[in-house]
């Protein structure tokens, strides 16, 4: 079991029914994440700062017959 990784809810209770130590001495260790590296795409980085710089190009009204009795949109 010695650097084998489990989460939380998978891991087998100790002491291990196999175990031959008259004391157990085993204990978990905590990991903050199992991932060894970021997976962010830092190239996708610019794409959404380039969203935010564009125009905003969707209607500000909607296409429902509700929404022009609302909106007054004379379609």
């Amino acid at each position: 079991m010695k650097g084998k990784r489990y989460l939380s809810t998978e891991a087998p209770p100790i002491p291990l029914p196999s175990c031959t130590q008259e004391a157990c001495a085993c204990v978990y260790v905590h990991f903050d994440d199992r991932r060894a590296t970021q997976r962010r795409d830092v190239y996708l980085h610019g794409a959404y700062e380039q969203g935010e710089r564009k125009q905003e190009r969707r209607a500000q009204n909607g296409r429902r017959q509700s929404d022009r009795l609302l909106f007054g949109a004379g379609h």
